[in-house]
C-alpha cells in the first residue's frame, strides 16, 4: 500500500462525464441557472493547483541524468534449422 499522502498524490479527478454541464452551459453562453456542482469542481480546480504547487516547491530537484557509455553490441544467437527428416 502507498503511504503517500493526499498532499504529494493530488486531490481530484476530472473526466469527461464531470467537464460536460460546464462546457455545455459555457458554449450555450452562460444562461441562468448555472450548474449546481460548479462552486465544488472551481474548489476542487483550487485545491489541486494548491497541491501541484506544494508538490513543486517541496519535491527535490533531480541531478542532471547521467548516461553510461555504450557497451559493445549484444548480438541474438543464431538459430539453426531443425532437421525434420524422417
Amino acid at each position: 500500500m502507498n503511504s503517500s499522502s493526499s498532499v504529494s498524490t493530488g486531490a481530484a479527478t476530472v473526466t469527461a462525464a464531470s467537464l460536460e454541464p460546464y462546457v455545455s452551459w459555457a458554449l450555450n453562453g452562460f444562461p441562468n441557472p448555472m450548474p449546481e456542482t460548479l462552486p465544488y469542481f472551481i474548489a476542487a480546480c483550487i485545491i489541486t493547483i494548491g497541491h501541484a504547487l506544494y508538490n513543486t516547491m517541496t519535491k527535490p530537484k533531480l541531478s542532471p541524468l547521467v548516461v553510461a557509455p555504450a557497451s559493445a553490441p549484444v548480438q541474438a544467437p543464431v538459430l539453426q534449422p531443425a532437421d525434420h527428416a524422417g
